[in-house]
This record gives structure tokens, sequence and C-alpha cells, in this order.
């Protein structure tokens, strides 16, 4: 069992060394290809270990052995930015560019080892637990050029675009989990989070203009894009949770994710000359941002005979942390719901939906051109097949339907109101995950 446990643990530091991230909205609704399956209800039903240590550190108690599961998923998003002038500044020459983030992959290992006779059971998670990726081509000055988009123009010109944009969130976390048993229907559960996020955008206008001594809606004024860098940054938080089987069919669960207090991220900027007299230089500068914490409440019942259904509500409080008050995030409402099926005894089929509220206003659409994490609506099926006795096999699909955010080509400036800048974003993962019970 070591050397299974040490195989699992390198091939999954393999894969996430070598990944990057996009996920569905500022979280993942599902880890794994059952919590997937199941729209990542996860809070008050105890189906699978990386959806238990994910989402209720308490429920892994209720599981029906010790599990290991190591998977792999593959998110396909699709996007496009569309933008037009204001009329006062000519209204002319709108356009829209698809985006060109590839295919992703999102790589998750979850172990939960229960012991007889104890009423301690521990788990450990490694996994992705948010971010997105985006990429879009520049254009050129001409308004008569189909592929001209006002957004995307060089960011020297009258237009005030961003030239060429890149964006890149990663969110990895490590959670070693305890749980007790209370009672024969009681379970509390507490799990540390150990976090490392990397964020990178060309060019940086993430950060708020203020920070760079600059403005990002002075065309003579800009960041040079190949003049920024950063590092991974480390964090820290905590989970707590608790679940309560009734016996009867039903089970309840609640759970509080922390926000994951992250040091500072490190840029360095090249700053261009405003004319021909001052001189180009470098600066490094820090900035300050958290994950933000997210609250779960989720039932399940299983009374009919091979069936499961379940529920969870989360509430997501991008508003009380760091990096987000700028950005114009609002804080959002989730609900997931997943339906679980034995058809045979090796056959398990499951489904469900999910719907999150946007958290990008209208006003904000501009700001959040590198980070449309706006996907509301989503439909998810899964299945299941036992190899043999211990080992199963696991699959996903799931489609983010698409969802979009439109406002003023300036955002909150008012100086030029008009025009519009429109993101819009789908996405479709695909998720393989084995198990082994022992």
């Amino acid at each position: 069992m070591k050397k299974i446990i040490l195989i699992i643990i390198v091939i999954f530091y393999i894969v996430v060394k070598t990944a990057p991230v996009y996920s569905q909205g500022a979280s993942l609704h599902g880890i794994g290809a059952v919590n997937e399956g199941m729209a990542g209800t996860a809070t008050g039903a105890a189906v699978d270990a990386a959806g238990a240590l994910q989402w209720n550190s308490a429920s892994i108690s209720a599981l029906k052995n010790s599990e290991i599961s190591i998977g792999l998923g593959l998110g396909i998003p699709s996007m496009s930015v569309s933008s037009k002038l204001p009329d006062i500044l000519g209204g002319y020459g709108g356009g829209t560019t698809d985006g060109e983030p590839g295919a992703v992959p999102l790589p998750s290992m979850a172990l939960v080892k229960k012991t007889e006779g104890s009423r301690f059971t521990w788990g450990l998670l490694m996994g992705v637990v948010g971010g997105s990726r985006l990429n879009y081509k520049g254009c050129g000055l001409d308004e008569t050029d189909p592929n001209f988009n006002p957004i995307l123009t060089p960011q020297s010109s009258s237009y005030t675009g961003y030239g060429s944009l890149n964006a890149d969130i990663q969110m990895l976390q490590v959670a070693p989990t305890l749980s007790f048993q209370v009672t024969e229907k009681l379970s509390v559960g507490l799990a540390p989070t150990i976090s490392m996020a990397n964020i990178s955008c060309h060019p940086l206008y993430l950060v708020q203009s203020e920070e760079l001594t600059s403005d990002v809606h002075n065309p003579q004024y800009y960041i040079d894009p190949s003049g920024t860098g950063t590092r991974w940054a480390w964090g820290a938080g905590f989970q707590i949770g608790v679940y309560y089987d009734t016996g009867c069919g039903w089970a309840f669960g609640a759970s509080y994710k922390s926000r994951q207090w992250l040091e500072d991220f490190r840029y360095n900027i090249i700053h261009e000359p405003k004319d021909g007299t001052d001189p180009t230089y470098v600066e490094t500068i820090k900035v300050d941002l958290d994950y933000p914490d997210i609250i779960s409440f989720g039932f399940s019942y299983n009374g009919l005979e091979r069936w499961l259904f379940a529920c969870d509500f989360r509430y997501f409080l991008n508003n009380e942390v760091k990096g987000f008050p700028h950005l114009g995030w609002k804080n959002v409402f989730g609900f997931s719901f997943g339906i679980q099926h034995e058809l045979t005894q090796r056959l398990t089929l499951r489904g469900g939906y999910s719907f999150n509220e946007n958290p990008v206003p209208d006003e904000c659409a501009r700001d959040n051109v590198a980070s449309p994490l706006i996907q509301q609506h989503g439909l998810y099926l899964g299945a299941s097949f036992k190899m043999t006795h211990n080992l199963g096999l696991h699959v996903a699909y799931s489609h983010m339907f698409k969802s979009t955010v439109e406002g003023d080509y300036f955002g909150s400036n008012t100086q030029f109101p008009g025009g519009y800048v429109k993101s819009t974003v789908s996405c479709d993962t695909l998720m393989a995950s084995f198990s082994v019970g022992f």
C-alpha cells in the first residue's frame, strides 16, 4: 500500500508541475470524476474521497471504506471579447475576437484511511481548486479590417486598448484532513489548507492603475507587456465541517472553507517613457490578493433503493477579501443538484445541474476582460464501472452554458460613456479517474 501511495503522489506531482489551470468560475464545481458527475454535490452526501475532502472534511467518516483515487480532467473553454468605441470618439469599427486558451488539464488526488474500531478517519487531498486561462491576440488600427477590435488595439494608440491580452490564474491546494465520529450519527472534521497560487496578466492591468503610478486610460503612458514577471505565492487557511446522518435516509452537512491568506504577489514592471525626455525604468511592486471564503450547506436522501439525491448550497464571499473589490466582484450564491443511480452491481450512473450568480456586474465588464469568471448554468453527466471488487473506473462530462457580461467601453470611467466591452464564455470538461478501495 505504501508503494501505491508513493506512485500516486509522484504521478500527481508531475502532472501538476506541467499543468495550467482552467476553472468554472472562481472555484471548481467538482473535483474528480465522481464529484464532477454529481455537479459538485458533496457537503451532505458522502459519495467518494475527493468530493468529501473538498467540500466537507467531516463527511469522510461516512465513507464505506478506505479509498485512494487519482483523476485527470480536460477543460475545453470557449471565449470571445467584443468592443465598440463610444459615439463621442467615433463609435465605429467595433469587432469580435475569439480567444485561444487551448485545452488544459485538471488533476486531483485523494486518500482516505479508515481504521476499524477507531472514531478517527484521516485523509489527504491534492488538487486544483480554482483559476482561469485567457489568450487574445491583438489587432491593428485599420477600422476596415474584419479583425479590428478596439479593446485589443496597441496600448500606444488613441483607442486605449490593451493590445495582445494573456492571463493565467492558477490555484493549487493540499488539505490534510482529520474527522472524528462524535456519535454513531454525528461527525466533525478539520483540515488545514496549504495553497500555491500564480497570477500573471500581460499587460498587468489587473492591478489598480494608481498602484502603478500610471493611467491605463492614458495612451501616452502604458506598461510594456514584455516587462511583467512574477512567481508562485504561498498561502494557508483551514476548513471545518459537520456531518449528520439520520439513519433513515436523510443526511445533512455544513462546512466553512476560510479565505486563503496568500503572501504578496511580486511583479517586475518596465515603465515606458511618457515622452522623449523621460527615462524607461524598472520597478517591483507588491500586490496583496487573497482567495475568498466559501460557506456550504448540503443534504442528501438515499431512502429509495439504489438511488441517491443530493443538494448543495454555497455562498462565496468575494467582496470580503483583498484583491477582489477593485474588480467589482460581488458576493454570490451557488446551487448544485446531483442524482446517482446504481443501475447494476457494476455500473452506476450520475447527473446534475448547477447554478451560480454572476460575480461581475455589467459596469465592471472592462475591468474583468481578462478575468471573465461569469459562468452560471452547468449540466453534468457521469458513470462508474467496477472493474473488480475494489477497483473502479469513473468518467464525467460537464457543459457550462454560454454566459455574457457587457458594459461601457471605459467601464466606471464616465468621462466618455457609451460604447461597450462584452465578454462571452462557455466550457466543456471531460474527466476520468480510478479509485482503489481497501
